[in-house]
């Protein structure tokens, strides 16, 4: 019994270990660490800027992280609304940067949020379409020809759902049609790629999409 739970328990630290790198390496490109260096080569300051900086940097790379994090573990994502918070959190930064930065750098360095705030909306879409991928087991071939449809149904569902969030409950039967119409309409180009067996992965996905979603806001 004894070597049954040691072998468990080592297991069980493996897999932290593996789950906590694979975290570690999605975030890399949102850490300050990451941002200091790219920034290094847009923008000479000095070293009582940089010190005043990189705790500046911290603050907008947690938000970048946490806004990732919710929107994935929600499994439903809202692009605009993301955008909106984003866009929200570097307006914030940006009236601290200029506290002691000049007006070209404020400049330089709000561009470079602003990629930063793409690239986390981005990070989110290719995240939610690499899940789908797994839940339907789709071939390397399938996936790169299928690439492009997932990405624009992700971009609709936000629209769709970032409407069902404003409306609330009210919205409920309206979102419904709207969500079968899409579901329909992506399951019919998906028929032409899928065998038999992906196409009853990805009924069982809409389904379970759907009850996630009617869950967080009816």
């Amino acid at each position: 019994m004894k070597r049954v739970l040691k072998i468990l328990m080592v297991a069980a630290a493996f897999l932290l270990i593996i789950a906590s790198t694979g975290h570690s390496a999605e975030d890399e490109a949102f850490t300050a660490e990451k941002m200091i260096a790219d920034l290094n080569d847009k923008i000479e300051l000095s070293k009582e800027q940089w010190d005043k900086l990189k705790p500046v940097l911290g603050e907008k790379s947690d938000e970048l992280k946490k806004s990732i994090s919710e929107y994935l573990d929600t499994g439903h994502f809202q692009m605009e609304e993301m955008s909106r918070q984003l866009k929200g959190f570097s307006e914030d930064t940006e009236q601290k940067l200029k506290t002691f930065l000049n007006s070209e750098e404020v400049r330089k360095l709000k561009n470079y949020l602003d990629e930063l705030d793409e690239d986390a909306i981005r990070k989110v879409r290719d995240k939610m379409v690499a899940e789908l991928s797994e839940i339907l087991v789709l071939t390397e071939e399938q996936l790169d020809k299928l690439k492009p449809l997932l990405e624009e149904s992700m971009s609709r569902m936000s629209t769709l759902t970032e409407g069902l969030a404003k409306r609330g409950s009210s919205g409920w039967e309206e979102f419904k049609k709207e969500y079968k119409a899409l579901t329909d309409d992506l399951r019919k180009r998906l028929q032409e790629t899928l065998d038999n067996q992906q196409m009853e992965r990805f009924d069982q996905y809409k389904q379970d999409k759907q009850e996630k979603i009617e869950r967080a806001f009816v």
